[in-house]
């Protein structure tokens, strides 16, 4: 017969669900913190990460989800068939698997390893029932836009670098403050990780048990406001009506939305002169120039899909494929371009498909998949962050896994 502290230790010891959820909120935690290492670095006058093979510490957790989740999850998707967001993430895969055999380069293995934790997320975050969607999803993506939001509020009241490495000359100067990147590597992908924080929170706060949770959802709402993006005002103009819609309907989302609310007020008061700035720029200036050279980078986009048509340049590869060309410093701002030219025209019109079809089908699923979709939706089109950030592959599978979830979840 066991003993009582044998028989103890039995109870206590993690179960297989527990575990892959530990590793999955560890890596949509740790999706809000980027410092990587390098890797690869191609030549070219390209900044950031178009040009670079990188490691981050939310590699760790994904890398350990995609080894003890796949299996599982394998098991899973062949009795039950996938709904549309997981869908989606396994086409991506599938293509870039593809034509990664026509246009090979370690920054297209990067992607394709990283796309398996895509699906992975995807998967998870469709399957889990509510507690443990707030549990492994919600709370800690709150969290971590909380973290890195209120670490670039106290960028943009410095003026400078504050918790992360570098000097105030690393941002952009706008109206009375700087475009502040938080804990992330762009304020944009900030954004990005943000409105998808405050939609899953939305989706999912109800199971918190502490009104704790409205101050964090506040904080995590912040990083709309500071990124100083049309994209984030596109994503708040879709889902602030749907949020509010949602609060009309249920009586405890109401407390919620004022917290999402104050959380992106209050940080546009405070720099109203940069949004002005902005919204000046937007008016006052051409087409090409108020979008920051995109008609420009739509332009080479066509061209390169029309010079690869069938299987594109390769994934990953649009910068490095050129080289040292300095009209291709950046990819262009469109996920659905971009992937048409770097996997050919068949897959860049098979992700408009599928975006349209996941609009339609949060549109049927209410008010909180509304929110979901529209909250990234300006990302998505004019931006690469949820495709070309290795960060946004991560927050791209919550995305997908969550628009799964609201077909049972939402209101």
């Amino acid at each position: 017969m066991a003993s009582p502290r044998a028989a103890a230790g039995r109870r206590t010891r993690p179960t297989d669900d527990q575990v892959r959820g530990f590793f999955l909120a560890a890596a949509v935690l740790l999706a809000a913190v980027e410092f990587p290492r390098v890797l690869v670095d191609y030549p070219g006058p390209a900044p950031g990460f178009s040009r670079l093979v990188t490691v981050d510490y939310f590699d760790v957790p994904l890398l350990v989800l995609i080894v003890i989740a796949l299996p599982h999850l394998w098991r899973r998707v062949r009795t039950v068939r996938p709904r549309l967001g997981v869908a989606a993430a396994l086409g991506l895969l599938a293509t870039t698997a593809v034509t990664l055999g026509f246009g090979p380069s370690w920054r297209g293995v990067a992607l394709l390893v990283r796309l398996v934790g895509t699906v992975v997320v995807a998967a998870m975050v469709a399957s889990l029932d509510r507690v443990a969607l707030w549990r492994w999803v919600g709370a800690p993506i709150l969290l971590g836009a909380a973290l890195t939001g209120t670490a670039a509020l106290a960028q943009s009241l410095s003026g400078g670098a504050q918790w992360i490495p570098g000097s105030p000359g690393y941002y952009e100067h706008v109206g009375n403050t700087v475009r502040a990147p938080g804990l992330s590597s762009h304020p944009y992908m900030l954004a990005t990780y943000g409105l998808v924080a405050v939609s899953i929170g939305m989706l999912t706060i109800r199971q918190a048990r502490s009104r704790w949770w409205w101050l964090v959802l506040a904080l995590a709402a912040m990083p709309a406001s500071l990124s100083f993006s049309r994209a984030s005002v596109m994503g708040l103009a879709v889902a602030g009506p749907a949020w509010l819609l949602a609060a009309v309907r249920h009586r405890d989302l109401r407390r919620p939305l004022v917290a999402i609310v104050l959380g992106t007020a209050v940080p546009a008061a405070l720099f109203l002169p940069a949004w002005l700035e902005r919204v000046d720029d937007t008016a006052t200036t051409d087409l090409n120039a108020a979008t920051t050279l995109r008609v420009e980078l739509i332009e080479r986009s066509i061209r390169v899909i029309e010079d690869h048509p069938v299987v594109g340049v390769g994934p990953w590869g649009y910068v490095i494929d050129h080289g040292t060309d300095p009209d291709f410093r950046l990819p262009v701002h469109d996920i659905p371009l971009l992937i048409g030219a770097e996997e050919g025209v068949a897959v860049g019109v098979a992700a408009v498909v599928m975006l349209i079809l996941l609009g339609i089908t949060a549109f049927r699923s209410g008010p909180l998949a509304v929110a979901l979709f529209g909250s990234v939706l300006g990302f998505a089109l004019f931006d690469v962050t949820l495709y070309w950030y290795p960060a946004g592959l991560v927050v791209l599978g919550v995305w997908l896994g969550g628009l799964d979830q609201t077909r049972t979840a939402a209101p």
